[in-house]
């Protein structure tokens, strides 16, 4: 248990490294040791009372769901981004490979209907891409405050 504690602990220090890096978003520095004069029972006693290290492994737990979402958003709206950009440019490149477009009052018009396919589609891949910066900005903001003490600017 006690190595698993520490574990986390050190993991976490990575972990805040990794959001720093990758994310932007400033980890204030914090030791991995606590006091060195103290004997070893009470360091071991302080890690297991000290909140950051309970608000560590809530992070940890957190990561699976949060990461399932987060992957599973991206990926489905780059996914509908690409597939509205590639239907027009497949219709114009092959015209009776696919099935016939039907766009409201513009029916008989597929060329009309894939020109808004693709300006969607294009509009829609800029707006997936805020998302991700957004969703990094939020999950730097929760490593911030779960991982380090001084999470105050």
């Amino acid at each position: 248990m006690i190595l698993f504690i520490g574990s986390v602990r050190v993991l976490s220090l990575v972990e805040g490294r990794l959001v720093e890096a990758m994310l932007g978003v400033r980890m204030p520095r914090r030791p991995i040791y606590a006091d060195q004069h103290l004997p070893l029972m009470t360091r071991i006693k302080e890690m297991f009372v000290d909140p950051r290290t309970w608000a560590t492994m809530l992070y940890m737990l957190a990561m699976c769901p949060l990461g399932i979402i987060y992957f599973t958003i991206v990926v489905t709206a780059l996914s509908l981004c690409f597939g509205l950009v590639a239907g027009p440019a497949v219709y114009w490149i092959m015209p009776g490979a696919g099935s016939y477009v039907h766009f409201g009052p513009w029916d008989g018009s597929p060329g009309f209907a894939s020109f808004f396919m693709l300006l969607i589609g294009i509009i829609g891949l800029f707006a997936t891409l805020h998302l991700s910066k957004g969703i990094g900005y939020v999950h730097g903001h929760i490593a911030k405050h779960l991982l380090v003490k001084e999470a105050r600017d």
